[in-house]
């Protein structure tokens, strides 16, 4: 994927966990995390750490 497109539908999701891609996720207008996916749900999204973020409050684009 090209660098600073949003993901926002769970099909994007699905090919930045296949294809292993980088992501930003901001939170309240600053990047909290910058790194892989780990896996979502409908409600949130959990990067390699184990953190949850919920989707709904941020917002995931590949760099």
């Amino acid at each position: 994927m090209r660098p600073g497109i949003i993901l926002k539908d769970d099909a994007d999701l699905d090919y930045a966990l296949h294809y292993k891609s980088q992501v930003e996720i901001t939170l309240w207008g600053q990047v909290d995390y910058r790194g892989q996916l780990k896996g979502y749900n409908e409600d949130a999204v959990q990067v390699t750490s184990g953190e949850w973020y919920t989707r709904k409050v941020v917002e995931i684009k590949t760099v």
